[in-house]
């Protein structure tokens, strides 16, 4: 059968609709993903916020620009094995939400509105200008060292108390401590490749966490040596942390308000520029900016600080070992 006048079907892409005269009205599948890519361009480039552009996109029949899985699907009461951010987080909180909220697993569903800094072409009296745009980005993962920086804040929209600073630090130690009385068994794949086995309690003396793996999983690494990875993805017993640290007990502080925020003091650069040092020798990658102000945030520094320290690291302190400044310029846009 032919298409009327004016018609023409090109493609399996494309079906036919009735319209209100009778005629067959060609509308392409395509349409609504593009529609979707035009909100999220013109967010992109200043246009809309993420209030005007999810209403646009409601008014067009579309899902959601940001969204997140059900709590349902990922339940920590449900997974046999927790990460070392889920159960540091059990421990500060004993709030099952907030563990949900550290899962990577859970994290890598999840799209968000991030605001990004655009740079304009002209500049002004005080310096370059920029423009404040919108993405829908995918939610970043989390491992014990985010943790330990960041843990005392809530991630469940304020409704748990910002809690002092420190309480994630001593939920880590605590946490080593009962991995070496045999309260607690990590399971890990060795860095060498194998199938995932127990760890010895004995091991716990000498290991740290360190970076993510590009598959979401932690390393683990020998504190006394360079470059010391020896495990990947170590995983812990959800029902011996419950045993551990039983349900019920109050947050680790009682105090609601932020921590105490300090005036930087010559000193904090040279503990910056040593906090690389010992970094780049333990193997891990230089820190980017995010890494600086993670640092300087559990140490009470403000992140406009972290920022501008991070701007004034000399710049062998941003390559990684091995790496020469043509390769350095090389990288960069």
């Amino acid at each position: 059968m032919r298409a009327p006048t004016g018609h023409s079907v090109r493609s399996s892409k494309c079906r036919r609709v009735p319209d209100m005269g009778g005629q067959p009205t060609i509308i392409s599948n395509d349409y609504r993903p593009n529609q979707r890519k035009d909100i999220l361009r013109r967010a992109g480039v200043g246009e809309l916020n993420p209030r005007q552009a999810e209403a646009e996109a409601k008014r067009l029949g579309l899902a959601p620009l940001s969204s997140k899985p059900d709590d349902s699907e990922f339940d920590p009461r449900k997974k046999s094995r927790w990460s070392l951010a889920m159960a540091l987080a059990w421990i500060v909180w004993r709030d099952f939400e907030e563990v949900r909220l550290w899962d990577n697993e859970f994290r890598r569903k999840c799209w968000d509105w991030k605001p990004v800094s655009r740079p304009l072409p002209e500049t002004s009296e005080e310096g370059p200008r920029s423009l404040k745009v919108w993405v829908v980005a995918q939610r970043e993962p989390t491992n014990g060292v985010t943790f330990e920086v960041l843990g005392h804040i809530p991630l469940s929209k304020g409704l748990l108390p910002v809690l002092e600073g420190h309480v994630s630090s001593r939920a880590k130690r605590e946490f080593w401590e009962a991995l070496q009385d045999e309260k607690l068994v990590g399971e890990g794949v060795p860095a060498g490749g194998g199938t995932r086995r127990s760890i010895l309690a004995l091991e716990w003396q000498d290991l740290e966490a360190g970076d993510l793996t590009k598959f979401g999983g932690e390393k683990f690494n020998l504190r006394h040596e360079r470059a010391g990875n020896v495990y990947d993805d170590i995983t812990f017993r959800r029902d011996e942390i419950l045993a551990t640290w039983p349900a019920g007990e109050p947050p680790r502080s009682d105090t609601s308000q932020p921590p105490r925020r300090r005036s930087p003091k010559p000193s904090d650069s040279l503990d910056l520029e040593r906090w690389v040092d010992a970094r780049v020798a333990g193997g891990q990658p230089p820190p980017r900016r995010i890494d600086a102000e993670h640092w300087a945030v559990g140490k009470g520094l403000s992140v406009a600080w972290a920022r501008g320290a991070h701007a004034a690291l000399p710049l062998t302190k941003k390559l990684k070992r091995g790496e020469g400044l043509t390769d350095w310029k090389a990288k960069r846009p």
